[in-house]
């Protein structure tokens, strides 16, 4: 029973009840004041419960939607899902930002790479400002690159 709301009857009942019984009135005070601070518990009691329940409902929707994003997130990665293959010091991705094909990106930072244009110049990253990644390689890897590109 501990838990369970006093309904307000009984608590009018009890203050009604004090009115009649033959106690003193310090007695009678004090039982007021238990059945005032009652009452008033009973309210905090309500207003916990509802704000509880609000608090349940709100969570349930951010849950829902946490649950949405995440699909709309795993939808997007699928989507641009890229097949990675790292190769003389240079990544090759292909997928749907590239049109299917195999291109260069810089494995330091991730933008392209200016391929080679000639067995002198090793392929380096278009972000020569922050980046400035280059392939180091002897000329006949060099070779190589050209033939992957």
């Amino acid at each position: 029973m501990l838990g369970e709301r006093i309904p307000m009857s009984l608590i009018e009942t009890a203050r009604k009840t004090l009115t009649e019984l033959p106690i003193s009135d310090v007695l009678r005070e004090r039982l007021s004041l238990v059945l005032d601070e009652t009452a008033s518990l009973e309210r905090k009691v309500d207003d916990v419960k509802t704000e509880l329940a609000e608090s349940r409902a709100e969570l349930k929707i951010a849950k829902a939607e946490e649950e949405k994003a995440r699909k709309a997130v795993e939808a997007l990665k699928k989507e641009h899902e890229e097949e990675i293959l790292i190769s003389h010091c240079v990544e090759f991705r292909r997928g749907k930002r590239t049109g299917g094909k195999w291109l260069a990106f810089c494995p330091k930072c991730g933008l392209p790479v200016v391929p080679c244009q000639n067995r002198e110049y090793p392929p380096y990253c278009t972000d020569t400002a922050n980046c400035n990644w280059s392939a180091h390689e002897p000329s006949h890897e060099q070779g190589k690159f050209m033939k992957l590109v």
